[in-house]
């Protein structure tokens, strides 16, 4: 059924810079004009100062483009990473490894994750075939803790059998 899982699209395996390598090289001190989609306020000089001792001028300021870098949430292939190296943190060592390889498997395909795999949807089907005896669908329902309409959707399905 519609809503039940999660569709998922993996990128193809682009370099990733950290963001402080990102802001060591976003803007050279050098330059005359600003970025034109990103423009300094009216008060301020077009000639940026060069880099203070301190800190990055990016950071208080950073290009759209370098915005949704830095703010960018992680991926689908990060975000399972992440799960699986919370449950197994002796494999931090070559995780990197890891994601490139995925990555390089299933760049640019689309997928989806059921929220259910399909031997529990067929544990459910075969319960179901099981507990109906032609009369008691609200019962079924309720004991297998799904909807009515999901008790007379399996039963509807061609080929299924008690």
């Amino acid at each position: 059924p519609a809503g039940r899982g999660v569709s998922l699209s993996i990128a193809p395996v682009r370099p990733i810079y950290s963001r402080n390598q990102l802001l060591a090289h976003g803007k050279h001190p050098g330059k005359t004009a600003p970025h034109p989609l990103n423009p300094p306020p009216p008060n301020q000089a077009c000639n940026p100062a060069p880099f203070p001792a301190t800190g990055n001028p990016l950071m208080k300021n950073p290009t759209p483009v370098l915005q949704k870098i830095i703010d960018a949430k992680p991926d689908l292939v990060d975000r399972i990473f992440d799960y699986i190296m919370a449950e197994l943190p002796q494999i931090a060592a070559s995780v990197q490894k890891h994601k490139d390889a995925v990555r390089a498997e299933f760049k640019g395909e689309k997928g989806y994750i059921a929220a259910r795999p399909p031997t529990t949807r067929q544990q459910t089907v075969n319960q179901v075939l099981t507990l109906f005896n032609g009369s008691n669908a609200s019962e079924v329902a309720r004991r297998l803790q799904i909807s009515r309409a999901t008790v007379y959707r399996v039963l509807k399905q061609p080929g299924r059998e008690k």
